[in-house]
């Protein structure tokens, strides 16, 4: 060690360099992260109503998220090749109802636990509003067309009391959307 007369092996013992590296996806359980995903395809629009998809972590669940993907696939009922305008909307809820149709994730690791604290849910009969969310991005595409707003790469952290939604931009339309997450039990310190 520098400007010491004793070196590294004599201090090994008690003192030590760690350094650890990410080393692959499979290694996340060994970090505490559990994987999962949800998938609603075809929902049934509701007639002058727009579709809504939420993730909600609810502010007692004691854990927090990293959402890895959120996509969203549109199409109109009068005009197949009409473009979309989704939104996607992240921030406090505000509120802890949920849409009136749940879904139900699913764990991608048999070592973890099978299903998510996160609760999804979806509503194209008269969606419910939402406050403090803000507007993350808006995205456009030919009809049944996936519009990813989280793509591999990125992620988005989802504290306790926070709501992700994915918001149709045509009325009368179905629609598939998808999130992939991972999650982990907070430590202590970040407990708020």
């Amino acid at each position: 060690m520098k400007g010491s007369g004793t070196g590294t092996p004599t201090l090994s013992a008690d003192l030590q360099m760690n350094m650890s590296l990410n080393n692959g996806i499979e290694n996340r359980y060994l970090e505490g992260w559990d994987l999962f995903g949800v998938c609603v395809q075809s929902t049934t629009p509701g007639v002058g109503n727009s579709l809504q998809a939420w993730l909600r972590n609810p502010k007692t669940s004691g854990v927090i998220a990293s959402v890895t993907r959120a996509a969203w696939a549109e199409g109109t009922a009068t005009n197949s090749s009409a473009a979309v305008n989704s939104q996607f909307f992240v921030g406090p809820s505000g509120t802890n109802i949920d849409q009136n149709t749940l879904a139900t994730s699913i764990g991608w690791d048999g070592r973890g636990r099978p299903s998510s604290s996160l609760i999804v849910s979806s509503n194209s009969a008269a969606p419910g509003a939402s406050s403090g969310i803000v507007r993350v991005a808006v995205g456009s595409a030919p009809a049944f067309t996936p519009v990813e707003f989280i793509t591999p790469g990125l992620e988005i952290p989802l504290t306790p009391g926070a709501i992700m939604i994915m918001d149709a931009g045509n009325l009368n339309s179905g629609a598939s959307w998808w999130y992939w997450w991972r999650e982990r039990a907070l430590e202590d310190s970040e407990k708020f």
